[in-house]
């Protein structure tokens, strides 16, 4: 993409419907869209997404290109993240897990290391108590779209589910149930491996493949 001049302001979050496209993620988010109490699903890695462009001496040369890029939370990684969903190719790169929950802050790991939770996406929402009932239905038709399992509980070995992650002030989070938290501005739609089970890489896009059990 260009800009055409010098007073326009461009905006990173543009860039979502090409890295979607670029991705492989499917069409359209699960949830509400209306900004009226909880906004649609976002998924993970679309909070990664951001624009370059020229740098000064560049700029004076007359260059006017922007970038769309995204960044990994776990890298570097081999090969392109190009239709990745269905290749997983660099899926456990742009995934989000938490560490266990015995721990006093929930501080944010590679989908590679043993955990219990991961991440699947984002909703911004003003009342979650309320709200608990339809984000987690909501979150359950996002959890089996992005993953594609044929059974998103797994026979029952998985748990899908909203959170209210809470900045704990030393780099991680709390987290609760969205039903117990009164107040909250992102919410997580989290998939748990239930009690001793682990998995060792992201669910995103795994489809009818072997389930990364630790």
């Amino acid at each position: 993409m260009t800009v055409a001049n010098r007073l326009s302001h461009p905006e990173p979050m543009a860039c979502n419907p090409l890295v979607r496209a670029y991705f492989g993620w499917p069409d359209g988010d699960v949830g509400r869209s209306d900004g009226s109490t909880a906004d649609a699903w976002r998924p993970v890695a679309i909070a990664s997404v951001g624009l370059i462009g020229p740098n000064l001496w560049q700029y004076l040369g007359r260059q006017n290109w922007l970038a769309c890029v995204i960044y990994p939370r776990s890298g570097p990684y081999a090969g392109s993240i190009g239709r990745s969903l269905a290749a997983r190719t660099a899926a456990n790169a742009f995934a989000l897990c938490l560490s266990d929950p015995g721990s006093e802050s929930r501080q944010s790991i590679s989908c590679t290391v043993p955990h219990h939770t991961e991440i699947l996406g984002w909703a911004t929402v003003t009342d979650p108590q309320s709200e608990f009932a339809a984000l987690n239905d909501s979150c359950r038709q996002f959890a089996a779209r992005v993953t594609a399992l044929p059974d998103a509980t797994a026979g029952g070995r998985l748990s899908v589910g909203a959170l209210v992650l809470q900045d704990d002030g030393q780099g991680g989070w709390s987290a609760s149930p969205a039903n117990t938290a009164a107040s909250a501005g992102q919410v997580a739609c989290a998939l748990s491996a239930d009690g001793t089970d682990r998995l060792t890489g992201t669910l995103v896009g795994i489809a009818d493949g072997a389930l990364p059990w630790a």
